[in-house]
């Protein structure tokens, strides 16, 4: 079920930014794709150093995170903290975010840090992710979300 924040266009920008990381970190740690579908924009764009990949359709979606729970399995990551620096609006329906993911390993240690800046559009119904734009030394995550 979709939370009242994400279906109020006029929630505070942190506020909003802050439930979709969670949201989405929840769908990643269970492996429910449509959790974690449910809040992203289709077309959505992913950029990283190695390029740009646009999702745009479900089969698209489907393939992304399941490199990216297979990634995470490969790193032995039992969870994800996750933060937004930042957030602010573009205009009335977009926001900017800025957050940091960090991967938390089974030894209990943290893997390397993710930066990203991230589009969320309200759609009419509720916000949606619609761009990331990710920073990260990590090879296998940088693998994962590389064009295909």
């Amino acid at each position: 079920m979709t939370l009242p924040l994400l279906r109020n266009s006029k929630a505070p920008a942190q506020a909003v930014a802050r439930e979709l990381l969670e949201v989405t970190r929840k769908a990643y740690m269970a492996r429910d794709f449509e959790a974690f579908a449910k809040h992203v924009q289709l077309p959505n764009l992913i950029e990283t150093s190695n390029g740009e990949t646009t999702m745009i359709d479900h089969a698209t979606l489907v393939s992304i995170f399941d490199e990216m729970c297979a990634t995470f399995d490969a790193l032995g990551v039992v969870d994800l903290h996750r933060r937004s620096t930042s957030a602010s609006f573009v205009d009335a329906h977009t926001i900017e975010t800025h957050y940091v993911t960090r991967h938390v390993l089974s030894d209990a240690t943290f893997g390397a840090e993710v930066t990203g800046v991230g589009i969320i559009r309200f759609n009419g119904d509720r916000w949606l992710v619609a761009e990331h734009h990710y920073t990260t030394p990590s090879a296998p995550v940088l693998r994962a979300l590389a064009p295909k």
